[in-house]
C-alpha cells in the first residue's frame, strides 16, 4: 500500500470517528441497533459475523436476550477456530446477560481458559463450580470439576487434582453419563502416571478405553490410546507403546481432531527419540508443531519446541537447539508448566555451557533447579545435577551452582 493510500485511510478513519462523536448518545444507540439488524440479516451472522452483531447490540443496549444469544454464537465461532481468548470474552459476557444459564456458560468460559492456559482459568472454573453447586446442576458441576482437575494437574498440584477428578467421576456415575465416566477414568489414569503408579494408570486407561469403545466415542478412544501408550513407554514396553501410539494416531486422523492429533504426534516423537530413532522423531515432532500452534495449544507448543530443541542438540549440537529451547522455556513460564520448565531449562543451560555462555547458563540452571526443587523427586534433581556436571566437565569449566548467590548448592 502506498503512502498516499495510507494517508487517505487515516483521514477517512479520522472523519468517521469525528462523525461518530458528533452524534448524541441516543442517536448512537439507535445507529448501533440499526447496524446490528443490518449485520444480523447477512449470511454468516450466526458465525463469522456474530461477534460484530454482539458488539453492536451491546452498544445499543436494551437487548440483553439478543446480545446474549449472539455473544454465545460469537464464542462458539471463536472456539471453533481455536481463538480461545476471544471465546472467553464472549462466554463471560453471555453469562452476565443470562443468569439462569450462567453456570453452563461459565463452564464453557472455564473450559476455553484451561485449553489456552489463560491466567484467569482457575477463577472462571471456581465461579462455575459455585453457580453449578448452588443450582444443583450436577452435570455442569461434574464437567467443571474435570476442568479444575486438569488445570491443577497442569500446574503441578497433582494431589488436589485427584480430589476434583474423583468427585467428577462420582457425579458422572450417579448421572449414568458413560462418556463422562470414561473421560474421568482417563484423567485419573494420567494422575496415577504422574505419581509413578504405572500399573494403576494402565488399569484406569484400559477401563476408560472399554467404555469409549462401547459407546462409540472415537475421540475418547484415540486420546486414551495415546495416554496408555505413554504409560507403556515409561514401563519400557516399547513395542506395545509404539503399536498403541500408531493405533491412536489412526483413530485421530480418521476423525480429523487436529488438537489431539498434534499432542499424540508429539508424544510419539518422544517415544522414537527415546529409542534413538532421531530422524523419525524429528519428522513426528516437526509434524506436531504446526498442529499445536494452529489449535491454540500453547502448553503443548512449549513441549514440542523443547523436545525439538533437545533432539537437535543430540543430532547436531547446541547451535540449532538453543533458540528452540529458549522459546520453550519462555512458554513454560507463561503457562506455568513447571515440570517442563525444569527439564528444558536444564537442557538449555547445558547447551549454553557448550557454547561458552556461562552467565546465561547459570541463570537458566538456577531457575530450572529452583522449580525442580519445589516439585520433582530427589532422583530427578540428582539427574539434572549429573547432566550439568558432565556438560561443565566436557567444556573444561567448574560446575555451575544450582543455588542463588549467597546460598550453597
Amino acid at each position: 500500500m502506498s503512502s498516499a493510500e495510507t494517508a487517505y485511510l487515516f483521514r477517512h478513519a479520522v472523519l468517521r470517528d469525528a462523525a461518530y462523536q458528533l452524534q448524541t448518545p441516543s442517536a448512537r444507540t439507535r445507529l448501533h441497533g440499526f447496524a446490528a439488524d443490518l449485520v444480523a440479516a447477512l449470511p454468516g451472522a450466526r458465525g463469522a459475523l456474530a461477534q460484530e452483531v454482539a458488539l453492536h447490540l451491546r452498544l445499543a443496549g436494551a437487548h440483553p436476550d439478543r446480545e446474549s444469544e449472539y455473544s454465545r454464537l460469537a464464542a462458539e465461532y471463536a472456539e471453533s477456530r481455536h481463538e480461545y481468548r476471544t471465546a472467553i470474552t464472549f462466554w463471560v459476557r453471555a453469562a452476565e446477560l443470562s443468569p439462569d444459564n450462567d453456570a453452563e456458560l461459565l463452564r464453557s468460559a472455564g473450559r476455553a481458559a484451561v485449553q489456552c492456559s489463560h491466567p484467569q482459568a482457575e477463577e472462571l472454573v471456581e465461579r462455575c463450580l459455585k453457580q453449578a453447586s448452588a443450582k444443583g446442576n450436577e452435570l455442569i458441576e461434574g464437567l467443571a470439576c474435570s476442568s479444575m482437575g486438569n488445570l491443577l494437574q497442569q500446574t503441578g498440584r497433582v494431589e488436589q487434582a485427584i480430589v476434583y477428578h474423583q468427585k467428577s467421576l462420582e457425579l458422572f456415575r450417579r448421572l449414568g453419563n458413560r462418556k463422562g465416566e470414561g473421560t474421568e477414568l482417563g484423567n485419573i489414569g494420567n494422575l496415577w502416571f504422574r505419581l509413578g503408579r504405572l500399573e494403576d494408570a494402565v488399569v484406569a486407561h484400559q477401563h476408560a478405553l472399554t467404555i469409549h469403545r462401547e459407546i462409540g466415542n472415537a475421540l475418547g478412544v484415540g486420546v486414551t490410546l495415546s495416554n496408555l501408550a505413554g504409560v507403556y513407554q515409561h514401563m519400557e514396553r516399547f513395542n506395545e507403546a509404539e503399536e498403541t501410539f500408531r493405533e491412536g494416531l489412526t483413530v485421530l486422523q480418521s476423525i480429523g481432531d487436529a488438537r489431539s492429533l498434534g499432542i499424540t504426534l508429539a508424544n510419539y516423537g518422544n517415544l522414537l527419540a527415546a529409542q534413538d530413532r532421531y530422524e523419525e522423531a524429528l519428522k513426528a515432532l516437526s509434524a506436531a508443531l504446526p498442529l499445536v500452534r494452529e489449535t491454540g495449544n500453547r502448553r503443548f507448543e512449549g513441549n514440542v519446541l523443547g523436545s525439538l530443541g533437545a533432539l537437535l542438540q543430540l543430532m547436531r549440537g547446541p547451535g540449532d537447539a538453543i533458540e528452540l529451547l529458549e522459546q520453550a522455556v519462555a512458554i513454560h513460564a507463561e503457562v506455568r508448566n513447571i515440570n517442563q520448565l525444569a527439564y528444558h531449562g536444564v537442557t538449555l543451560a547445558c547447551a549454553l555451557v557448550q557454547v561458552g555462555k556461562r552467565e546465561r547458563a547459570q541463570r537458566h540452571y538456577r531457575n530450572a533447579m529452583a522449580h525442580a526443587a519445589a516439585l520433582l523427586p530427589a532422583e530427578e534433581i540428582q539427574d539434572f545435577e549429573k547432566q550439568m556436571h558432565e556438560a561443565c566437565a566436557a567444556a573444561g569449566i567448574a560446575p555451575l551452582d544450582a543455588a542463588q548467590q549467597g546460598k550453597t548448592a
